[in-house]
């Protein structure tokens, strides 16, 4: 069993932010510093170490190789890790470009909403993932699907005759067995692990990538249409030709922030419609 993802995604989503790059460079976020505190910074680094590390976490996820055998239980143990490494990168990007997941909100992929009903997809992965292989000697901070006990797991395996008894009917053609202890039970906690749902979040988590690319193209067309509702001033309001050209440099790092000047025709003729040498088009054709 392997996951299956469209490379193209990632890339059509590193293609966009670098479509306007200058805007690029201007967005901000809030990020959370070592002491605690939040502070709005520049998001480009951020974005791009992103773009770098969902590249790679998308070969490596879907050269995963699952199976029965201990080689292909630890490629379900590396695949439950890197898949959440993959969605925090995801989520990243969505939080720089405020765009709201409901992905994970709903119960469709796991169809377990827990002890207390509160309980959706995206915390079901973690618990999941904690259990197998991230926290497996205590995971203790999924009362939705734990209750107020920890929980130790030894072992993940294969369904089988000895195994199988302790799971309801429904249950008995599962993928994996989780086994988990208890200080609250006689006997094992038998948890049964379907990988074509684990494959089904990932691949929902990793689609929303085309929302992403939507929203960066919306915060794009607005830097533009905001630019263009500035009017500049004329050469002729100036004492002298020196003093305009620092006003409009004046406005490059204060209005567009450019970083470097490498698309500034193409913003120009996007937001004045003029060609190279600056002239306006359609006045040309009047």
């Amino acid at each position: 069993m392997k996951l299956s993802l469209d490379v193209n995604l990632s890339r059509n989503l590193r293609n966009k932010f670098n479509e306007r790059l200058n805007f690029s460079m201007a967005k901000t976020a809030k990020f959370r510093c070592p002491d605690g505190k939040e502070i709005e910074q520049a998001s480009f680094n951020a974005v791009c170490a992103v773009l770098d590390r969902i590249d790679s976490l998308v070969v490596h996820c879907c050269s995963l190789e699952i199976d029965s055998s201990t080689s292909g239980i630890f490629a379900f143990y590396d695949l439950l890790n890197y898949g959440q490494t993959l969605i925090d990168c995801i989520e990243l990007i969505a939080q720089i470009y405020d765009y709201k997941s409901n992905v994970g909100t709903s119960c469709s992929h796991f169809k377990n909403s827990g002890n207390n009903n509160k309980g959706t997809d995206e915390k079901y992965f973690k618990y999941l993932r904690s259990l197998c292989t991230v926290h497996p000697v205590e995971t203790n901070h999924h009362k939705e699907y734990q209750g107020n006990q920890p929980e130790w797991c030894p072992y993940i395996g294969p369904v089988n005759t000895v195994t199988a008894w302790a799971l309801p009917t429904k249950d008995r053609n599962a993928d994996f067995v989780a086994i988990i202890y208890r200080n609250d039970m006689t006997l094992q906690k038998y948890l049964p692990i379907y990988v074509d749902q684990v494959f089904s979040y990932i691949e929902s988590r990793y689609n929303e990538i085309n929302d992403i690319i939507k929203a960066i193209d919306n915060y794009n067309q607005d830097c533009i249409s905001k630019l263009k509702s500035n009017s500049l001033m004329l050469p002729s309001s100036f004492p002298s030709y020196d003093t305009y050209l620092r006003y409009l440099d004046k406005e490059i790092k204060d209005k567009i922030k450019f970083v470097f000047v490498k698309n500034y025709m193409e913003i120009y003729n996007d937001i004045f419609g003029g060609d190279n040498n600056g002239r306006n088009r359609k006045n040309e054709n009047d």
